[in-house]
Parts: structure tokens; C-alpha cells; sequence
């Protein structure tokens, strides 16, 4: 199925990290170049330990535990201006955890000008660490366990970037009332 869904991504022009047919493409990072500035895209997964892990030879996901996470980082730094870190960790809890605040410090000090978090229930708060910006969770906008309560259930964020350095972010809450 990871194969199938990549190759429908790739054959529609879209682009995607984080999975692949094999662990060199897994950890690829996508390039998006706009007004002269090259965005890269890089994605990590410590969710479901039962989720396929990208190997030379099979198709998966890239693994927050990876032990080259930081040289993985670095490199897509080396490519991009400004360095997009995701990680889907889709934690329950209602604050972010050590773990967490420790992997995302780790993909700042490596070269990430934004970490995002995602797919947690519970929304978290956002910092600022060494130039970065870190969002521990944003949420997830679409949900297939149909147990999200009436509310926020994600914050979309809008950074502003010059000279690779962030000057601007606005967060905004979408709000799903399911009594409509």
C-alpha cells in the first residue's frame, strides 16, 4: 500500500517525505523553491512501532530513532535555505514530553528553522529555541477515529521568513462543531 500511495503522489505532482520505496528515498528531502528561497521538507515518524521501517531494500518510513537523524538534518539543511522538520508522533498526552523537546532541540541544533509535530489529540504549545521555531503539536485535521470533541482541533501556522531567518508567525485555530 506505501508503494501504491507513493506512486499516486509522485504520478499527480505532489510531493511527500518521510516514506519510500527504500530508505534512500524515505529520507530525501523535498525541495520547493518560491521567490528565490528553497524550502526543504523533511518528515520523521515515532508513532505506531508497528508501521513499516524504511530499509535498503524495503519500502517504509523514516524513523525518529534513525541513529543518522542529525546527518539526515544536516544534509537537507545543506540544501535548502529554510529546513521544515515534521514529526507524526501522535501522543495523547496533554503537554509535549521529554521526548519530544529532546528530538525536536536535536533537528534545530542539526539545521531545521521549523519543527512541526502532528496528529496528537491534544493541541501543545509552541517555542522558540535557538532561532527555531518548534510546534509541538498542530493537530490533525482530518481524523478517521471520529473521537475528537467539538472545538480547535488545529492550528495551521504562517511563518514569515527573510534572509532564512523567521520575523513573522501567526497561528490560527480551525474549529470543527459537529452539533452542526
Amino acid at each position: 500500500n506505501l508503494i501504491e500511495t507513493t506512486l499516486t503522489i509522485d504520478g499527480n505532482g505532489l510531493n511527500h517525505s518521510g516514506a519510500g520505496r527504500d530508505y534512500k528515498s524515505a529520507r530525501e528531502t523535498q525541495l520547493i523553491e518560491k521567490n528565490g528561497v528553497t524550502v526543504g521538507y523533511l518528515t520523521f515518524t515515532d508513532n505506531k512501532k508497528d508501521w513499516p521501517l524504511a530499509t535498503e531494500a524495503d519500502a517504509g518510513l523514516l524513523w525518529a530513532n534513525d541513529p543518522q537523524i542529525e546527518e539526515i538534518i544536516a544534509s537537507a539543511k545543506a540544501k535548502s535555505d529554510v529546513l521544515v522538520v515534521s514529526f507524526n508522533w501522535a501522543d495523547k498526552a496533554t503537554t509535549h514530553t521529554l521526548r519530544q523537546e529532546l528530538l525536536a532541540h536535536t533537528a534545530i541544533d542539526s539545521g531545521a528553522t521549523i519543527v512541526v509535530g502532528h496528529l496528537g489529540n491534544n493541541l501543545h504549545d509552541i517555542e522558540y529555541y535557538q532561532g527555531g521555531l518548534i510546534a509541538y503539536n498542530i493537530g490533525s485535521l482530518v481524523s478517521d477515529t471520529g473521537s475528537k470533541p467539538n472545538g480547535i482541533q488545529v492550528i495551521i501556522l504562517e511563518t514569515g521568513i527573510r534572509g532564512g531567518v523567521i520575523n513573522t508567525v501567526a497561528a490560527y485555530g480551525v474549529i470543527e462543531n459537529k452539533s452542526n
